[in-house]
């Protein structure tokens, strides 16, 4: 029987887990004794020694090396401890009827050979005829290990155990070292008994008094700063604060539905008072053989603050295990095979049952109870989707995406958004091909109207995830435009903060919440004059405080032009001139003759002096137009009117404001020029109204956060 160690280190992949090799020199110590006190129950407690050298290996003593020991009070290496010891796929453990022994398939110590190039194995076993020692070399370019490498001899005395001594560091590994780290600070007797409590704590508390008063020695000696001892005992294990049963249903991965079976996933909560115990970091994992394979701490505790420092005064340690992990786990023991995020729907070719999607889903609550930030709540994050990205619940559910615990508003938005844009995406690429397909069938073919059929459902389909996300997107845009709107009015803004010596902007501000100034629609199509109505946005040319002259027409033509009536041009063209520096703050125009002029006047302005400001600007328009323009609509907003002064002019039945009708006339010839249309209107109001025009979309997408 042959251990190849050249196809050993090829086909295994190295473990990204920089301590792997101690976890497993420490594990298989803990197996060796338990075999040993199932076959001798006179021995009492479990010692391991745990020796690590630390030396220089360049001349400018810049660089560190180190060799490891593992020294145990176990079985010893028998005859069946060395047949497995050079079987690749072992199923030696798997045999024994022994609890607390970790099942596997003899590929840790595979790592062994990952990192170091030198093993070598002294080991003293009890049989019939007394005391046995074995011990093996090995050293590259070795290639494998024979049965015959092990040398067997007798030896007086009653020493049992095992000592593995692993040298020559290899140098590919350094790259590999997180932050290249120095060696003796990444694997000091400190951080090596904080990580081994850590990592062994569910198997140890569980095999407790089977390993009795129990002792892992950690000893360190560097060839400057000399030695150093630290030692992990039964004594320094806490005890369980609690733990929790969460069952997790499978799932059909094609139908999505019930398979009427449940995995039992065990959740076990270590709270340690952090006066007592310090840890470098809360740890919550994924397990398998009741050791930690898959840190989830980040999943739950969101920044490395929250990770590295105790939680309201402890340290938490969260192991979570059950038999489906044990069955997943990979061969380096660092991750689980087949375990997706999500199960694909309608994926013929996966036979996945349980998600990490599911999983979280089960277990969040329970972890949330056990280890809270007290800064993070769902709620608020699901209200925060609503009102920042116009993301409702409905959509969650239609993609299927699960608020994760601790996760940031941006985060669950980001999920949602790309699922929508894959999806339409995907829909897009179907369409295509079925267009292709159509424009390549035969007209008068059945596959023809089949196919157009079928690119019409497909059409039809994919306008739920367009309408879903583009409706959203709209709702939350225009909500928060009306509460700028709403705060503006009331010179609530922080820039509209009284500075001494500075004149005031608010007309200014009020104006660019509608339209940007000096800008026109042909250059601005960013705008919300929807504040004042829907229609507007499909107006032909919207001018914002622009020179009249500058408004363009069809052909390159302008629109306003002097090709009139001889005698309209002698009586208004003076009257026109002299008026050309008049503009309205906002004016919009049609190609059938209808233009709207909208007048901003800041709080506290009366409206009912400005007035005429109206009929001034729908004759001045009317004179420069050529006759192209015959019907205004006017607006004059603001927040203060003596409506005493308002002869002439009607209340509107519902709401706040007045209005105003009737022709327009040259004042000289009494000639009509057009019809003119007026309203006069709050701040106030203009808020009210676009916040119930807003209401009707929340209402189609349930949400609400207008105030």
């Amino acid at each position: 029987m042959t251990l190849d160690i050249r196809g050993g280190v090829k086909n295994t992949k190295l473990s990204s887990n920089p301590y792997v090799v101690f976890e497993e020199l420490i594990s298989n110590a803990i197996d060796s004794f338990l075999f040993r006190k199932d076959q001798d129950s006179s021995v009492s407690s479990m010692v391991v020694a745990v020796e690590v050298d630390f030396f220089h290996d360049d001349l400018y003593e810049e660089r560190e090396s180190m060799s490891i020991s593992c020294r145990d009070n176990g079985y010893g290496f028998g005859d069946d401890q060395v047949k497995a010891f050079v079987t690749k796929d072992t199923s030696y453990k798997d045999d024994l009827q022994i609890s607390g022994i970790a099942k596997c398939k003899g590929a840790g110590r595979i790592q062994f050979f990952h990192h170091f190039a030198a093993l070598s194995i002294d080991s003293t076993y009890k049989d019939e005829s007394g005391i046995l020692r074995r011990e093996m070399h090995y050293s590259e370019p070795q290639k494998q290990i024979d049965i015959e490498d092990f040398k067997l001899s007798a030896l007086s005395g009653n020493a049992i155990g095992t000592t593995i001594k692993l040298e020559s560091f290899k140098d590919s590994l350094r790259k590999h070292i997180p932050h290249d780290e120095p060696l003796s600070r990444l694997f000091s007797v400190s951080a090596l008994k904080k990580r081994m409590l850590v990592t062994f704590l569910q198997r140890l508390v569980g095999l407790e008094e089977r390993l009795g008063n129990f002792e892992i020695n950690f000893l360190t000696r560097h060839w400057k700063s000399g030695e150093q001892n630290e030692q992990l005992k039964r004594s320094d294990l806490p005890p369980v604060t609690e733990e929790r049963i969460v069952d997790i249903e499978e799932r059909d991965p094609i139908l999505g539905t019930s398979l009427g079976t449940r995995e039992q996933f065990k959740l076990s909560h270590y709270k340690l008072d952090a006066s007592q115990y310090d840890l470098p970091k809360n740890a919550i994992a994924f397990c398998a053989k009741s050791s930690p394979v898959k840190d989830i701490t980040s999943h739950y505790l969101r920044t490395k603050m929250e990770q590295n420092n105790p939680v309201r005064g402890y340290h938490h340690i969260v192991l979570i295990e059950s038999a489906f992990l044990d069955q997943h786990v990979n061969e380096q023991r660092d991750n689980f095979d087949s375990i997706p995020d999500e199960i694909p729907s309608e994926d013929f070719f996966t036979d996945a049952r349980i998600s990490y999607a599911m999983i979280y889903e089960a277990i969040d609550p329970t972890i949330q109870e056990m280890v809270s930030p007290g800064s993070w709540n769902k709620e608020q994050v699901l209200d925060e989707i609503k009102t920042q990205f116009g993301i409702n619940v409905q959509m969650l559910s239609d993609t299927s995406t699960r608020i994760k615990y601790g996760e940031r508003p941006n985060e669950v938005a980001e999920r949602v958004l790309k699922k929508y844009q894959e999806r339409a995406i995907e829909d897009t690429d179907q369409m295509n091909k079925l267009k292709k397909e159509i424009i390549d069938a035969e007209p008068d073919s059945d596959e023809f109207r089949e196919k157009i059929n079928e690119l019409s459902w497909k059409y039809t389909a994919s306008l739920k995830n367009i309408d879903m996300v583009g409706l959203s997107q709209l709702v939350v845009r225009r909500s928060a435009i009306v509460e700028i709107l709403a705060l503006a009015c009331c010179r609530n803004l922080a820039m509209q903060a009284t500075v001494e010596g500075t004149r005031r902007k608010d007309e200014k501000i009020i104006h660019s919440i509608f339209f940007p100034m000096r800008q026109s629609s042909a250059e601005c199509v960013d705008h919300d004059i929807w504040l004042l109505s829907e229609e507007y946005h499909y107006y032909d040319y919207i001018a914002s405080d622009m020179p009249l002259a500058n408004i363009p027409w069809n052909d390159g033509q302008m629109f306003f032009e002097s090709d009139i009536d001889q005698k309209l041009q002698e009586v208004l063209a003076l009257r026109a001139d002299n008026n050309d520096g008049k503009r309205p703050d906002i004016a919009l125009f049609t190609k059938e003759g209808a233009a709207t002029i909208i007048e901003f006047k800041a709080p506290g302005i009366k409206l009912d002096e400005h007035i005429g400001d109206l009929s001034e600007y729908a004759h001045l328009l009317a004179a420069k137009s050529g006759g192209k323009l015959k019907r205004f609509y006017c607006y004059l907003i603001g927040d203060t009117v003596n409506s005493l002064r308002l002869n002439g002019w009607n209340k509107f039945a519902v709401g706040k404001g007045w209005f105003q009708s009737g022709d327009i006339t040259d004042p000289e010839t009494g000639r009509r020029l057009g019809e003119m249309y007026s309203e006069i209107m709050y701040f106030s109001e203009i808020v009210e109204r676009a916040k119930k025009r807003i209401g009707v979309y929340q209402k189609k997408l349930n949400m609400s956060f207008l105030r």
